[in-house]
């Protein structure tokens, strides 16, 4: 299974009936990270939840780094984080 799939699988059972947008933004950092080349290294993730209300940006964000633990060690290099509660507004990546 393919890096994508993998981030997509594991944040859909954490995150059930949310909002998820995964990009695989490697093919932009080619050019300083020649294993980018090949995709799944870099990703941008944008996910509205209900499990985001009342939860600070911070434990946000260690709530999915930690969920991506996994993969970061295995050659997952940066993840990009829009992290939104279903009762914010949101706008488009």
């Amino acid at each position: 299974m393919r890096r994508y799939d993998r981030i997509i699988s594991l944040l859909e059972k954490k995150f059930p009936n949310s909002v998820l947008e995964v990009f695989d933004d490697s093919h932009l950092h080619a050019d300083h990270n020649p294993d980018a080349k090949l995709g799944g290294t870099h990703f941008t993730i944008k996910i509205v939840s209900e499990k985001f209300i009342n939860i600070n940006r911070i434990e946000r964000h260690r709530m999915v780094m930690d969920i991506l633990e996994k993969e970061f060690e295995s050659g997952l290099h940066a993840a990009s984080l829009n992290l939104i509660s279903s009762k914010e507004k949101f706008y488009q990546l």
